[in-house]
């Protein structure tokens, strides 16, 4: 997945390839990309219209088990930060 910042001043606004099976699994349980990644980040940072604490909760505890991983790629330059 290539990750490409449009500011590293804090800008809301990224631009992210998704791999065409993500899309087509949004596409077959009938919503988008975006609801689903919007639905997500809702959960993990406990924003408005998050899914209730079930969901904040399975979030918080992906994001713990990915973290070192998501660092990683980012020290070597996998990931942009």
């Amino acid at each position: 997945m290539t990750i490409s910042w449009l500011s590293i001043e804090r800008d809301p606004e990224l631009i992210i390839v998704l791999p065409p099976e993500f899309i087509s699994r949004c596409e077959r349980d009938g919503t988008s990309p975006a609801a689903v990644l919007r639905a997500f980040i809702a959960d993990l940072c406990a924003l408005k219209g998050n899914g209730g604490i079930d969901d904040r909760a399975a979030a918080a505890h992906w994001y713990r088990r990915h973290r070192a991983r998501l660092r990683a790629n980012v020290a070597s330059g996998t990931e942009k930060s």
